[in-house]
């Protein structure tokens, strides 16, 4: 048995390695973040990677089929709570892909096929990806606050 989950380590180690580097060549446009975990840290992994893209929305991309929970609704559900379309009213696409680890030089075909069957974006105030970008990646306040130095 240890010998198997050696082997299955080592493939979804490549298997991740491939991916990432794909993501790596996408257009600089191109916001790609790791291990979504929609209600924080405690939270199962719900997408490998989310690629956010400010003109075509945002990719949810996994390296296998492994999710339990649809994780657009996760994420809408999320952006909802966030009041995110008080914000940023108009239609926000989310896509979902797997990429085998055999396609990932594929990813960006796969990302734009998948954007051209979604229904388009028409979120009209340009600082949404940013948002969402804060969102999925919340601040540390304290370490954004480091501790103030010792008196002299």
């Amino acid at each position: 048995m240890a010998t198997s989950q050696t082997w299955m380590e080592g493939f979804q180690t490549r298997a991740r390695a491939a991916l990432e580097t794909a993501l790596s060549r996408l257009d600089p446009e191109w916001a790609v973040l790791a291990e979504l975990r929609i209600d924080g840290p405690s939270d199962d992994i719900a997408a490998d990677y989310v690629a956010i893209h400010g003109a075509y929305g945002i990719a949810l991309i996994n390296a296998s089929a492994a999710s339990q929970n649809d994780p657009i609704q996760r994420l809408r559900d999320l952006l909802e709570r966030q009041k995110f379309a008080t914000l940023f009213p108009g239609n926000l696409p989310i896509v979902n892909l797997t990429v085998r680890p055999a396609d990932a030089a594929l990813v960006a075909r796969r990302i734009d096929a998948a954007f051209a069957k979604a229904p388009r974006l028409t979120v009209r105030n340009p600082d949404w990806a940013a948002a969402v970008q804060d969102l999925l990646v919340p601040i540390d306040t304290e370490a954004a606050n480091p501790a103030p130095a010792p008196a002299p």
